[in-house]
């Protein structure tokens, strides 16, 4: 990498570095760098000096960069390794990122990369939605993060949803449902809400609207939109849990279904549907 993406990394605190102390001078040990849109992290190098490997630093960095993410409120991280990095490859094994797929690595190499990614030890809407055992409060508590004497309350759903909002159909019972749908390993809708409202305006506007609504802090949230001209806030209310309903099912109330990278529109049929196998 050209030394002025390094120089941009540590602007933004996207580097992480270990160094090693001797009588008369300092130097760097390792550094991990990486990147990644809220709530989703992902490790782009992890490098550590010849005369300090097989001290435990990769491993000491890749801790710090996870328990960073965790007390931001990240959900994931992923990494991709080259394949024919045997070394690389059980190291991410034994950190905990699972091989998930694997993608051409180019022509020029003749490579295939593998990308693994880990979850973290962040809690989302449904795990705190969850049946509470012995000892537990009975009412959720939605904060991901206990805020400190500086800092909002974080919240998060870390799923992609599917929603039906058509103002010619505002009289249908599920014209504004919103239905979520976990990504793999999950593979199913899990969740609904209902939507109470949608603000459409610059990230400034949406920002001061609805800033003690989002729970994300200002840091997390300039850089989900850094460039963006416009934000759609989408307020939800009633979100409950549902029978998984599975990619397969999906599949049966349409055709060739994939699972969308933001949203899609629901016919009034396929919600229908949907609201039916949430019952069974």
């Amino acid at each position: 990498m050209p030394e002025a993406a390094y120089r941009d990394a540590i602007a933004q605190r996207r580097l992480f570095a270990m160094f090693a102390r001797s009588a008369d001078s300092i130097e760097i040990a390792g550094f991990i760098l990486f990147s990644g849109v809220f709530p989703n992290a992902r490790v782009q190098q992890v490098a550590v000096a010849p005369s300090h490997r097989r001290n435990g630093i990769a491993s000491a960095l890749v801790n710090a960069l996870v328990s960073h993410l965790e007390n931001r409120g990240y959900l994931n991280v992923t990494a991709a390794v080259a394949s024919d990095l045997d070394e690389a490859q059980a190291f991410y094994e034994k950190k905990g990122f699972v091989a998930r797929r694997v993608r051409d690595g180019g022509a020029a190499r003749q490579r295939t990369i593998v990308l693994r990614s880990k979850e973290l030890d962040t809690a989302s809407l449904f795990s705190l939605m969850a049946p509470p055992t012995a000892g537990d409060e009975l009412v959720a508590n939605l904060k991901l993060r206990s805020p400190g004497a500086f800092e909002a309350p974080l919240y998060a759903i870390d799923l992609n949803v599917l929603f039906d909002l058509i103002k010619q159909r505002a009289r249908s019972a599920v014209a504004n449902r919103l239905w979520i749908y976990a990504t793999r390993p999950t593979a199913a809708v899990v969740g609904m809400a209902t939507i109470a409202g949608v603000s459409r305006a610059h990230p400034r506007t949406i920002w001061q609207k609805h800033r003690s609504e989002t729970g994300v802090d200002y840091a997390s949230f300039t850089e989900y939109f850094a460039g963006a001209t416009e934000a759609v806030a989408i307020l939800l209310a009633a979100v409950k849990q549902v029978q998984p309903i599975t990619l397969g099912e999906l599949r049966r109330v349409r055709a060739g279904f994939h699972p969308p990278q933001v949203l899609v529109r629901l016919t009034s049929k396929e919600a229908e549907a949907l609201e039916k196998l949430a019952k069974s």
